[in-house]
C-alpha cells in the first residue's frame, strides 16, 4: 500500500501527466515511472525517497520535495512543471566528462550556451579534454 504521501502525489501527477498512467509500478509504499524519451535516453520519476519526489533523464536528477512547508500536491506541481519542460524542448540535460571519465551533469535553458571542450580550442576545457554532451526528451 502506498505511503500518505506517495499516494498523494501520484493522484496529482496523474491529473496533471495521464499520458504517464501506463508507465507507473507501484512497489510497496512508493511508486515510479520508468520509460525511454523519444531521443533513447532513460526517464523516471519515483517516490522513493522519503516526501520527495526524484526525476532523471539520462545522467541527471533532481529532487522536489523534502522542504518543510511542502506537500504531495506542491511537490507534484513543481515537477510536473519541470518535466514538461524538458518534454517541450526548453530545458536540456548537460553533460559533461573528462576524458571517458564522467565529471557531472545539469540543466540548463535550451538558449543557453554548452561549453565547448573539444577541438584545437586554447580553453581551459579542451586542455583538460572535457567534453559536454547535450541529451533531450527528443531527438
Amino acid at each position: 500500500m502506498l505511503s500518505p504521501y506517495s499516494s498523494q502525489a501520484l493522484k496529482s501527477l496523474l491529473t496533471l501527466l495521464p499520458e504517464f498512467a501506463e508507465a507507473v509500478t507501484l512497489k510497496e509504499e512508493v511508486f515510479q515511472f520508468t520509460f525511454t524519451t523519444p531521443a533513447g535516453w532513460m526517464f523516471w520519476l519515483s517516490s522513493e525517497e522519503e516526501d520527495c519526489l526524484t526525476v532523471g533523464l539520462a545522467e541527471y536528477h533532481c529532487h522536489f520535495g523534502n522542504y518543510a512547508g511542502t506537500t504531495a500536491e506542491q511537490d507534484a506541481v513543481a515537477a510536473a512543471t519541470f518535466i514538461k519542460a524538458l518534454r517541450e524542448g526548453e530545458l536540456v540535460v548537460v553533460v559533461q566528462h573528462r576524458g571517458e571519465q564522467y565529471v557531472g551533469s545539469w540543466v540548463q535553458a535550451a538558449t543557453d550556451a554548452v561549453p565547448v571542450g573539444t577541438g584545437e580550442s586554447a580553453t581551459p576545457f579542451s586542455r583538460l579534454k572535457e567534453t559536454f554532451q547535450v541529451k533531450m526528451w527528443t531527438t
